[in-house]
């Protein structure tokens, strides 16, 4: 190993001036050269350090009224490196905005026996305009409690702001777009349920996370050759699904629904989920199916002269698209109503219903419904028949139930 001397040689003298002897003296200087060394590499290791995450640090021994900065934090502050370090310039650099808060901070910090320093705020740097900072540093204190040293370091956060600022927008418009956005794992399982699907769906996120997607909406496909696994299957294989299903709110209404679902991967490109995109198309879906009806209907009505038989075929028409029940109901010559036809989804609860027809004929002095449509020339629309307007109207128990 490489040894490092220090030698001092003197000559001796007589009284005459001439040299009798030499004396030499040599020190081991080792040690410490190797401890400079690796000062020096300390130091190299930290400014790299600080350029690289954009960091400069600072050392304030209070005591002695001494500011050590580094070459790093002038640069991220954009103070000249010949001005003095210190609180001045300091506080000068920072945003206008932010140094009242700041200033109350640091004379916290330094008055309380507890000075852990964790602080963000902004700067206006003379050539890269506002830029965000964090301060992380530490206050030393002595026996008495007196702040004695405060060091720490600044790191440039801008970039980490801006993508926070990216991220509370794109949350902002996940929760205020109208359509419903759900994200699932790859067994479609809910991660994720925002605002329109709440509003779409009447299921809360609490309620809806955690539940298998496609069981909670007990979805089905519009085009009913479609099987779901092989669907879903597809899916996977190609990362994209685009159509129309048919779901269910949670008062068991049926919903139309436009969805488009795209396959979600991590940055090697392997599946981790997926995400949709539903938008509730029922109006446009029913409007679309009573423009339908009515085509229907002004066909089949033009196409028989047989009244009655045409009213069936009208009847049946509707229950095909636009209704579960269709009751035609007309007005006799001795103002009795008379059911002309009647259609139901069901075709074994017809033959009930004209039963219970034939029992429990229509009053046509009756307060709503037929009657009262027919009297007064008025539409009723009811979006959902209550328990209460069926006992209004029944006649009996046997009726109601």
């Amino acid at each position: 190993m490489i040894r490092h001397w220090h030698t001092l040689k003197m000559p001796l003298r007589n009284e005459d001036g001439a040299i009798t002897g030499l004396v030499s003296s040599a020190r081991d200087m080792t040690e410490r050269i190797r401890a400079e060394e690796e000062l020096r590499r300390a130091y190299e290791i930290l400014a790299l350090a600080q350029r690289v995450s954009q960091s400069g640090v600072w050392d304030w021994d209070i005591a002695h009224d001494y500011t050590f900065w580094s070459a790093e934090y002038y640069d991220l502050y954009g103070i000249p490196p010949e001005t003095a370090p210190g609180h001045e310039p300091w506080i000068a650099a920072i945003h206008p905005d932010d140094r009242a808060r700041i200033e109350r901070r640091l004379h916290t910090v330094l008055e309380i026996n507890n000075g852990d320093w964790n602080e963000e705020f902004r700067i206006v740097h003379p050539e890269r305009g506002e830029r965000w900072l964090v301060g992380i540093g530490r206050v030393a204190y002595d026996e008495e409690g007196n702040a004695t040293r405060f060091t720490g370091v600044n790191l440039d956060i801008t970039e980490r702001k801006a993508a926070e600022a990216q991220l509370r927008y794109q949350a902002y418009l996940l929760e205020n777009v109208q359509d419903a956005i759900i994200s699932t794992d790859l067994d479609f399982y809910i991660r994720t349920w925002n605002r329109g699907a709440e509003e779409i769906y009447g299921w809360s996120a609490a309620e809806a996370i955690g539940q298998r997607v496609y069981e909670l909406l007990a979805t089905t496909y519009v085009d009913a050759d479609v099987e779901p696994a092989v669907a879903r299957n597809a899916f996977i294989t190609t990362g994209r699904w685009q159509g129309e299903v048919i779901q269910a709110h949670r008062n068991g209404h049926r919903l139309f629904i436009s969805n488009i679902t795209v396959l979600l991967r991590d940055e090697a490109g392997n599946p981790i989920g997926a995400v949709a995109a539903n938008r509730d198309i029922t109006e446009r879906k029913q409007a679309e199916e009573r423009l339908r009806f009515l085509v229907e209907a002004s066909a089949i009505l033009a196409s028989s002269l047989d009244y009655n038989r045409t009213l069936e075929n009208v009847a049946h028409a509707a229950v095909a698209s636009i209704a579960d029940w269709c009751v035609v109901d007309l007005v006799r010559a001795d103002g009795a109503i008379e059911g002309a036809a009647l259609a139901h989804i069901d075709p074994a609860k017809v033959h009930w219903a004209e039963e219970l027809r034939a029992r429990y004929p229509v009053d046509p002095n009756g307060p709503a419904g037929a009657p009262n449509v027919i009297r007064t020339g008025i539409s009723e629309f009811y979006p959902e028949i209550t328990d209460g307007m069926l006992a209004a109207v029944a006649k009996s128990d046997e009726e109601l139930h």
